[in-house]
């Protein structure tokens, strides 16, 4: 749990090491897209898969557990993201730079194993300790965030990642209004962990008997929710008002919990109007919403930079240029490129710009198995969850950075971990000795 908790803690962090970089010296392209690159939360990541390794070698009972989990997981779906694990790699053979995608397959692939031990961790019965951890981590980044907007301004902790701030600076793809962003390099990236964040408070609370850890939830959330209206992300908003889906779509038995909702969602409400009156930045929020009606707006978020990928998809629709390759086979079919150059704005884009039809199909069938959840009678955090997921999903339709940006895309796999732990083990298992071990396995495989 320490180095899950670590991960969650550095995903919104900008520590970073350069391990390779492609040459792209003729084009202006950022960093994360060009580069082999190592971030705090990669490390924190192989520290945890070596020490589930050795929680392999050296305990019986949990080898089992992971191996029958693994069956149960390839059994209700699990193969189509070896699948697309597969295609990932195979993209080598005719990528322009085999190295990005060498690295994109490692990354997609130790995602996906961390993936497994989160959601062995839920079976082993703690999923409330990650919703806890998650929302601990989301209540500092978002007081951070506050304090950025209360300052109008980065608050001088460049040292530690923070972002700095120039109206119309490129860089800063040209915002002339200030958006919180915390320690994150771009306002959207910290919105959505946000999101994840608020989810996390609402599944912890449903979860939790104890009043005095509810109302300390409750806190958390209003804290979380200022700081998400602070990022002025439209996109993180809808994902954020999809959380309230479950609580309404959910049987009658938890009428009083909705009760209690609707009351932390007033005072949500009463929280974020409050915070932008004193910061003075209202009216940049009323604009934000005020593009959400705009049909023309919406539309234009959904293709924005999508010119210069549809390029990038032209030269090879079929089957991709490569993992990781767009921004360089960009720089290649655009040469002299205009500075800076970006991706599409939706993840579904840049697949298949990179994967293809079979890459995009894959991904698809992969990711959309939570869709029969949504309205599937179940455990309520099980169905939380699947909303949460279908809120990203959301996201990445106008944003592509829960994908794109291999330390963001942890954050999508850690949700993904926890859902699948609750969906092969609604009641968290507890399979600590022999005799629980052998009855968790078949009451996963009878899951399966």
């Amino acid at each position: 749990m320490i180095f899950i908790s670590g991960i969650v803690l550095a995903i919104p962090t900008t520590f970073k090491r350069t391990l390779w970089m492609a040459d792209t010296s003729q084009a202006a392209i950022p960093l994360t897209y060009s580069a082999v690159v190592i971030y705090l939360a990669d490390i924190l990541l192989l520290a945890l898969i070596a020490v589930t390794a050795l929680r392999l070698f050296l305990e019986p009972n949990y080898r089992l557990n992971i191996r029958v989990l693994i069956s149960s997981w390839q059994a209700a779906g699990g193969l189509w993201w070896i699948a697309l694990l597969g295609w990932t790699l195979a993209s080598i053979l005719w990528a322009f730079e085999p190295m990005l995608t060498l690295y994109a397959a490692i990354n997609l692939a130790l995602a996906l194993m961390m993936m497994i031990i989160i959601a062995g961790v839920v079976v082993e019965g703690q999923g409330r300790l990650l919703f806890v951890t998650m929302a601990i981590s989301g209540t500092l980044f978002a007081s951070l965030a506050l304090l950025q907007i209360t300052n109008k301004g980065p608050l001088g902790l460049m040292v530690l990642g923070e972002r700095t701030w120039i109206a119309g600076d490129p860089q800063n793809f040209g915002e002339t209004t200030y958006r919180a962003s915390g320690l994150a390099y771009h306002p959207n990236v910290l919105a959505g962990y946000l999101v994840i964040a608020l989810l996390a408070c609402v599944a912890a609370g449903s979860a939790l008997k104890n009043r005095q850890a509810r109302w300390g939830l409750g806190i958390a959330a209003l804290i979380i929710a200022g700081g998400l209206a602070s990022t002025l992300s439209r996109t993180a908003w809808i994902a954020a008002a999809m959380l309230v889906a479950p609580i309404i779509l959910t049987g009658a038995s938890l009428a009083r919990m909705r009760w209690q909702i609707i009351r932390w969602v007033v005072a949500l409400l009463a929280l974020t109007t409050a915070l932008v009156i004193a910061s003075g930045f209202g009216m940049s929020v009323w604009e934000r919403i005020y593009t959400l009606a705009d049909r023309a707006a919406v539309a234009n978020r959904l293709f924005y930079d999508y010119p210069n990928t549809a390029v990038v998809i032209g030269s090879s629709p079929l089957v991709g240029v490569g993992a990781a390759n767009l921004m360089v086979v960009m720089a290649k079919l655009l040469s002299p490129a205009p500075a800076p150059l970006l991706p599409a704005a939706s993840v579904y884009w840049c697949l298949w710009a990179e994967l293809g039809v079979p890459g995009l199909a894959l991904f698809l069938i992969s990711f959309g198995q939570f869709t029969p959840w949504l309205l599937k009678q179940g455990p309520f955090q099980t169905r939380l969850l699947a909303w949460g997921l279908a809120a990203a999903a959301v996201i990445m339709g106008f944003n592509f950075y829960l994908w794109g940006d291999f330390r963001t895309r942890l954050l999508l796999f850690w949700l993904l971990g926890v859902w699948w732990g609750y969906r092969l083990a609604p009641n968290a298992v507890l399979m600590a000795t022999p005799g629980l071990a052998h009855q968790g396995a078949q009451f996963l495989s009878g899951r399966a």
